[in-house]
């Protein structure tokens, strides 16, 4: 989940699943993702915990998704093709990963307080069948499993944005490019390409 989804498509969804009475903000989160959450010291995390990074995760997964020891030879790949093969996975190490701290303690930036309350949000989309089946991507679902939660998240992002006209596809003039905070991947260094 790139930071500017995190914004843009999970915290809105988050939000609006709470205009909806859907979600509460004090909500634990095994009350959406069930009792196997709970684990490493997980019980007491909320949804508040989630939005705020203050759930006690560590910033990134341990092993990170795309670490060869993940297991998951699609999510090592720079552009991984479409493949939903990790998916469980990837949900069953979020329902696994270890606190770093207790939650509510301190803020932490992490990306997987942000992974897990996307899994939260589909839950709840399909629990409370929010969308379709036939809003789904095609091969999202594929045998089903707990990450399908993924699919359900996805939809019912791309649904908020469309009912609010936004354009996932906008790409700025390039006359205002200088304009916008940088968002390329700058782990090759600096400057970036072309730049």
């Amino acid at each position: 989940v790139a930071s500017l989804t995190k914004v843009a498509a999970t915290t809105t969804a988050a939000a609006k699943l709470y205009e909806l009475g859907s979600l509460g903000l004090d909500d634990a989160v095994s009350t959406h993702l069930g009792a196997a959450y709970e684990s490493n010291g997980k019980a007491n995390v909320t949804i508040r915990h989630l939005l705020t990074h203050t759930a006690g995760f560590p910033p990134d997964p341990v092993p990170n998704f795309w670490d060869p020891a993940f297991g998951c030879a699609e999510t090592a790949a720079p552009s991984p093709p479409e493949d939903f093969g990790c998916r469980d996975r990837i949900y069953d190490a979020v329902l696994n990963q270890t606190l770093s701290r207790p939650p509510g303690e301190a803020f932490n930036y992490s990306d997987l307080s942000m992974i897990t309350l996307a899994y939260v949000v589909g839950a709840v989309v399909e629990r409370e069948a929010l969308v379709a089946d036939r809003e789904l991507r095609p091969g999202c679902l594929g045998t089903g499993g707990p990450g399908a939660r993924q699919c359900y998240y996805e939809a019912f992002a791309l649904k908020g944005l469309r009912a609010y006209g936004a354009n996932a596809t906008f790409l700025p003039p390039k006359d205002e490019w200088p304009l916008i905070p940088p968002t390329w991947n700058d782990t090759a260094g600096f400057p970036p390409p072309g730049g």
